[in-house]
């Protein structure tokens, strides 16, 4: 045999038996890579549908928030005298506290809490975690989950909003009971000619939720007239204020405003003037003249308030607040009066008894001209009287003649303000969002 052949034969021998295992290799290393992209493509599958669910329970929990304070703003009867209530049973806002306001109790009659708490979108579902009202800066606070099925599971998102809460003037209170409203043929006219009552068992309403059910609630007669609306159910009342400390005119002055007591009753047949001129000089600017009565109770007799800046009658234009713990009773032809339509409440009657108390303020054909505030009386008006002003007391229409007296609100929209922090209104609306942020699940 030729050496070449021998030699060329020898060789390819050599290379037998490799090409056997490097193609088996490569076959292996193929279905690795091959294992590996399904592998990634069934994970990237997996995490696009979690992040599809959790975008989707996202937009839930955004359109629950966006449902539920539609409803708060909107609801007929108003239900958003919640806005300033707190609903957190699981403490989930403020610290672990828990606290539950949104109950029946503190929602009007004729309606329920059920559509407001949760609801659906699609085949999704929103619930109303926890809401908190902050008093101080007047801010409210939404807590809402959102949840979309996945399979067997479930994706869970929830949203936080924070916005501010402002009283809708529309709602200011002219006329309030707390215990009952015997409205008889009275009137109560003006564009904040709002009537409420806040006890349901005194003033039931039949169902549904009507002017006119809401009318008979509260004892209003055929020609009774309402020009506001009628509220029925519990609403946030202010707290009562403290008279300031009584001077007897001796001694140092105080440094801050200060009640004068007249020490007697306003029942003796003549005219009396407020401010009187013997306060002028002690009188510190700027503060109101206060005044602790007795009672006024007696017939024939004159009671003329200045607050409008007079040189002679109020050099420095202050309010007139009355303190009066006795009852007020305006018969015959006495007569009230208070120069200062546009701002009645620049002179006020605070009711301070603490048990019971009875007040006819108007009496015949008298006009009064004032804020009333008296949480323990019976406020009224005899014959055709008018209150040109506002009511705030237990209850109104029981005393005095069913005649068919008036209390005319006056149309200035400054009212709410002219009372500031004892301004009543049955509903709140969101004035505008101060931050939103997505909350941890856990």
């Amino acid at each position: 045999m030729s050496p070449k052949l021998k030699f060329a034969l020898i060789c390819r021998c050599s290379n037998c038996g490799f090409a056997m295992p490097i193609a088996m290799a490569l076959g292996f290393i193929m279905i690795l890579i091959a294992t590996i992209l399904v592998m990634r493509s069934q994970g990237d599958q997996t995490t696009a549908q979690a992040q599809k669910a959790t975008a989707q329970s996202l937009a839930v929990a955004e359109g629950g928030i966006t449902r539920t304070l539609a409803t708060l703003n909107n609801s007929n009867p108003d239900i958003g005298s919640l806005l300033t209530r707190n609903y957190d049973p699981n403490g989930l806002l403020v610290g672990g506290s828990t606290i539950n306001e949104w109950t029946a109790s503190n929602m009007p009659p004729c309606t329920s809490l059920t559509d407001l708490l949760s609801g659906t979108i699609g085949s999704s579902t929103y619930e109303v975690l926890a809401y908190r009202y902050d008093v101080n800066n007047k801010t409210g606070t939404l807590l809402v989950k959102g949840q979309v099925p996945v399979g067997a599971t479930s994706s869970e998102s929830r949203v936080q909003q924070t916005f501010k809460i402002k009283p809708k003037n529309s709602t200011f209170i002219a006329v309030l009971g707390t215990d009952d409203i015997g409205l008889g043929n009275n009137d109560v006219r003006g564009t904040y000619g709002n009537v409420a009552c806040t006890n349901t068992t005194k003033c039931p309403v039949t169902c549904p939720y009507t002017t006119a059910s809401a009318k008979t609630a509260i004892g209003g007669l055929g020609s009774a007239d309402v020009d506001g609306k009628i509220y029925i159910g519990s609403i946030p009342t202010p707290t009562f204020p403290t008279m300031p400390t009584v001077w007897d005119g001796t001694g140092t002055k105080p440094s801050t405003e200060f009640t004068v007591d007249l020490g007697t009753n306003l029942d003796n047949k003549v005219t009396h003037n407020f401010p009187r001129s013997s306060d002028f000089t002690n009188h510190i600017a700027g503060t109101p003249y206060h005044y602790k009565i007795n009672s006024i109770d007696d017939n024939n007799y004159n009671i003329n308030v200045t607050t409008l800046k007079d040189a002679t009658k109020n050099p420095t234009g202050d309010p007139v607040y009355f303190w009066v713990s006795g009852k007020i009773d305006m018969g015959g032809s006495s007569q009230l009066n208070h120069n200062n339509s546009s701002n009645p409440t620049a002179f006020r009657i605070y009711g301070t008894s603490t048990t019971s108390q009875d007040m006819v303020v108007a009496s015949g054909a008298s006009d009064v001209d004032a804020f009333i505030f008296a949480p323990n009386a019976r406020v009224g008006i005899n014959g055709t009287g008018t209150i040109d002003g506002m009511v705030y007391a237990k209850s109104f229409g029981e005393v005095g003649a069913n005649g068919n007296a008036v209390v005319n609100v006056p149309n200035n929209p400054n009212l709410p303000s002219f009372l500031s922090d004892l301004a009543v209104f049955f509903s709140y609306q969101i004035d505008s969002t101060n931050s939103w942020q997505r909350q941890a699940v856990p």
